[in-house]
């Protein structure tokens, strides 16, 4: 996929489709980000989307829908991280990472920088709605630098997918619901949560491999520094 796939920022219409703002936490949506914060070994994570009205009267938002460790529930637009939502004739990419926002000078004075939880590592890739819009983003952050490697980065991008499908799976839950209550009847497909597990099994593989690479990576650490100690 490539920036020229991507639109920025999505229409109203397609986040009202989703019926997320401002709704109260749920445990498919918490979990992701929990997994996210113990897979990447981060002490926050958090899934949040870009709320921008058509008044002007209405100010642009980042809006939090899950979160673990991070304290904000929602951003201005000055504050947000993801920099292609806070400047959009900034360059578009699925996956924006800073590995250092000490060395930013957009956000190395950010309250949430210079004080507590004092974040120094940000990286997110853009959730997608079915037409490619960047409806959010699923971030994790740390108060250490850092830096993701490919296997990471396709990680964090696969979490974001499945946010993306639970999304899907939520939204063709409320229509059902919705004909079922009007007496209307429709055939239930089970697209949205076919890919829900498709996408499922696709991150625990990459996660194993993470741990994989963990291991050998301490393994290697371990040897080299006892053969230094000899």
């Amino acid at each position: 996929m490539t920036a020229r796939d991507l639109v920025l920022p999505a229409t109203r219409e397609s986040l009202e489709r989703l019926e997320i703002l401002d709704t109260k936490p749920e445990p498919s949506f918490d979990d992701l980000v929990q997994r996210a914060a113990a897979a990447l070994q981060t002490t926050m994570a958090g899934i949040s989307f870009f709320d921008a009205p058509d008044t002007p009267a209405l100010p642009w938002r980042e809006w939090f829908k899950a979160r673990v460790g991070f304290p904000a529930q929602t951003l201005s637009r000055s504050e947000s991280f993801f920099l292609p939502a806070a400047d959009p004739t900034s360059t578009l990419s699925r996956v924006f990472v800073i590995p250092d926002l000490l060395a930013s000078k957009r956000l190395r004075d950010h309250r949430l920088v210079s004080g507590p939880p004092n974040l120094c590592f940000y990286a997110a890739a853009a959730i997608l709605s079915p037409t490619r819009e960047v409806v959010g983003a699923f971030a994790v952050m740390d108060t250490v630098s850092r830096d993701l490697d490919a296997r990471e980065t396709e990680m964090l991008i696969n979490l974001a997918d499945l946010a993306a499908a639970r999304l899907e799976a939520r939204v063709h839950a409320r229509n059902e619901q919705r004909r079922a209550q009007s007496g209307e009847y429709s055939d239930f497909t089970e697209s949205a949560e076919d890919r829900i597990q498709e996408l499922t099994a696709e991150f625990l593989r990459i996660e194993q491999l993470l741990e994989d690479e963990i291991v050998a990576r301490k393994h290697a650490e371990g040897k080299l520094r006892n053969e230094k100690e000899f």
